[in-house]
């Protein structure tokens, strides 16, 4: 019980530190985007905001399927050897079908 107890303090010190993370990037993202705005021309300043946007879906894509990838993995542990490489077939196909949707829903810009 000690050792999970050191891992979620642990785990909250870097929860802390990449929210942390997040603002300092934000602060430095507007400032980058003020001056992008400052200096180009409207029409490169439009493509520069709409690369930041999808950069910003495709991130959150991605971040969210990684959370759900290792929910799946830590669901394989438990399994006999045998059902893990089947479920893990599955588990990939399904993953790869999600992925393909999503990312083309960001592409359609939905």
């Amino acid at each position: 019980m000690m050792r999970l107890d050191r891992k979620l303090v642990v785990l909250r010190a870097e929860q802390e530190a990449v929210r942390e993370e997040g603002e300092v990037n934000e602060t430095l993202g507007a400032r980058v985007a003020t001056r992008v705005s400052a200096v180009a021309r409207p029409p490169e300043a439009s493509k520069y905001r709409n690369h930041v946007e999808e950069v910003g879906k495709i991130t959150s894509l991605l971040l969210g399927l990684s959370g759900r990838l290792a929910r799946a993995e830590n669901a394989l542990y438990g399994m006999p050897a045998d059902h893990v490489e089947r479920v893990s077939m599955k588990l990939l196909v399904f993953l790869q079908t999600l992925f393909s949707r999503q990312l083309k829903l960001i592409i359609r810009g939905i």
